[in-house]
């Protein structure tokens, strides 16, 4: 290396001059001005490169090994509560609790396994536990389901009754008794526009409006007289009708909220959940399963007062819907229909009757109250169904599934047939026990297990189909060697399965039909109405003979399907 300060010639791993002991390299120099890079700097920058290369290709190393863990723990954890829920529908809880603990280790921010920890212990009566898992998961989560949970566990959400979920009562009874007058004391005149044959009156603080009739119009002002009383008030804020509503209400929520059954149907072109409370009726609305998830639900509410009642017309609504042939799933055209008032009703007078059109569909007008159907067509046997009118409204889906003289069990097989209405959506029929030879059979719908069973690579219970979406007809066939089994019938209500006072199964017009080997006519059984209750037990079937348990032992609470 010759230095640029004296021209002596120096070793090229040397740093200092040895004729002017300047140093060989500024520690800043270029490579414009040595026209390369010193030495140390092309071992720097080298090794730097390296290193650099080394760095990317670890992290795209540790990125695929966090996306095959992720992808490894999501399965194991799905794989878990699959096998949980084949526990629980075994009645095994220890074993179910063990494997969603585990799913909690795996996905701790995941709501699933929180949930169905949950129910298990609600369905152990573990009330304590319960709410301990609910309140862990929440505070983990902050999921809404969660939320719900802990809030019908606890009664009051947090405990206090600054977080409780509650109607606020003030507001409706404000909403549907305060007199024209009295209302725009608190919120002003209002604004007055015409919609769909009413007058409507907005108010700037209100997100909503109410609605009034002709003959409670001032013919001068264009403006409601004094004394009126709205038609109808429609809604936009769940928040004004629930107090401390976060976001989310499960169906279930709803009936012990508003104290009543709910009815899911088409209000307005909306679907919605139907419900009375405090002398007006409520629609609010929901999802397909009637859970209410967002704070902007449409939200209809109808006074029952003196002068909605005084209109004749305003005492009735129409009940519409579809009768089909249980096996073909079609239409039946032709059905002769008979209605008498009351539930469960066959025999008494007639109070309104009509046949389906070419495609099966139907519709009567009524007053409010509940009804039982009578369907009859040649080459079915005459059936019996339960509807709901609500006045002012059309209830649509109040379908019904015929079964045919020919449908019943064949040789010497037992079919269950069981049949409901529009609501509750997801009714679950479920035989458990065992064979002559003693193979344990638990035939049901609930998460698509347990729809077969087979003995000697032979099929011998089996479930037609899981239906979840009301109007239901769902049909286990006994064969063979099970035949002279034992077994428990029960019918679930999935839909209210964490309920304790729902009675939607109650109400819901189920027929279970029964046809023992050999036999072509049914043993029927209705459903017993008016109690609380998810599962109902109405009979046993003991080699190939039917039994009937007590009537305090066929209505009963369980969350298991």
């Amino acid at each position: 290396m010759i230095c640029s300060y004296c021209g002596a010639d120096n070793n090229e791993n040397r740093k200092i001059c040895k004729g002017c002991g300047r140093p060989l390299y500024e520690e800043y120099d270029t490579y414009e001005e040595y026209g390369e890079l010193p030495p140390q700097k092309k071992n720097f920058l080298l090794w730097g490169c390296i290193g650099a290369g080394t760095v990317a290709v670890l992290a795209i190393f540790a990125a695929g090994l966090l996306l095959f863990h992720s992808t490894t723990v999501s399965k194991k954890y799905t794989a878990k509560l699959s096998q949980a829920e084949k526990y629980v529908a075994q009645l095994d809880y220890d074993a179910a609790i063990t494997l969603y603990n585990e799913a909690i280790k795996l996905e701790p921010d995941n709501a699933d396994a929180y949930v169905k920890l949950v129910n298990v212990y609600i369905s152990m009566n573990n009330l304590t536990k319960a709410q301990e898992i609910a309140m862990q998961g929440f505070d983990k989560t902050k999921n809404a389901a969660l939320q719900d949970l802990v809030n019908r566990l606890f009664g009051t959400g947090e405990g206090s009754a600054e977080t409780e979920i509650a109607v606020d009562t003030v507001f409706l009874t404000q909403m549907i008794s305060k007199k024209y007058s009295e209302l725009i004391q608190t919120y002003g005149a209002g604004m007055v526009s015409q919609e769909n044959g009413y007058t409507k009156l907005n108010f700037a603080d209100l997100k909503g409006a109410l609605y009034y009739n002709s003959t409670s119009i001032d013919a001068n002002t264009g403006r409601p007289v004094e004394n009126a009383i709205p038609e109808y008030i429609i809604l936009n804020d769940m928040k004004l009708l629930v107090k401390n509503f976060n976001g989310y209400l499960s169906e279930q929520t709803l009936s012990e909220l508003f104290k009543n059954t709910i009815q899911i149907g088409m209000v307005d072109s909306v679907h919605c959940a139907t419900m009375e409370y405090l002398n007006s009726r409520i629609s609010i609305q929901c999802d397909s399963q009637g859970n209410v998830t967002t704070a902007a639900a449409y939200i209809k509410i109808v006074p029952l007062g003196e002068t909605y009642d005084s209109d004749l017309n305003s005492l009735k609504g129409d009940a519409a819907g579809t009768i089909t042939d249980a096996v073909k799933k079609t239409g039946l055209a032709g059905v002769h229909i008979l209605a008498r008032t009351g539930f469960n009703v066959k025999n008494g007078a007639v109070v309104a009757e009509t046949d389906t059109d070419a495609k099966g569909n139907y519709t009567l007008n009524l007053s409010e109250g509940k009804y039982t159907l009578c369907v009859s067509k040649t080459g079915y046997e005459d059936q019996y169904f339960n509807i709901t009118v609500n006045k002012g409204m059309t209830m649509s889906g109040q379908n019904y599934a015929m079964t045919g003289n020919s449908d019943a069990g064949s040789g010497n097989d037992i079919k269950l047939t069981l049949e409901w209405g529009n609501s509750p959506q997801d009714l679950d029929l479920h035989i458990q026990g065992q064979t002559e030879t003693g193979t344990f059979i638990s035939i049901f719908g609930y998460g698509g297990y347990s729809m077969s069973k087979s003995e000697n690579g032979q099929v011998v219970a089996q479930l037609d189909k899981n239906e979840n979406f009301g109007n239901g007809t769902e049909t286990i066939a006994i064969k063979g060697t099970a035949v002279t089994g034992r077994y428990a019938v029960h019918i679930h209500d999935q839909t209210n399965r964490t309920s304790y006072t729902a009675t939607d199964l109650s109400n819901s017009g189920a027929v279970l039909k029964v046809y023992l080997a050999g036999e072509s006519t049914p043993h029927i059984y209705n459903v017993p109405v008016n109690v609380a209750a998810t599962c109902w037990y109405p009979c046993n079937i003991i080699n190939g003979k039917l039994t009937v348990p007590s009537a305090s032992e066929q209505m009963v609470h369980s969350t298991i399907g």
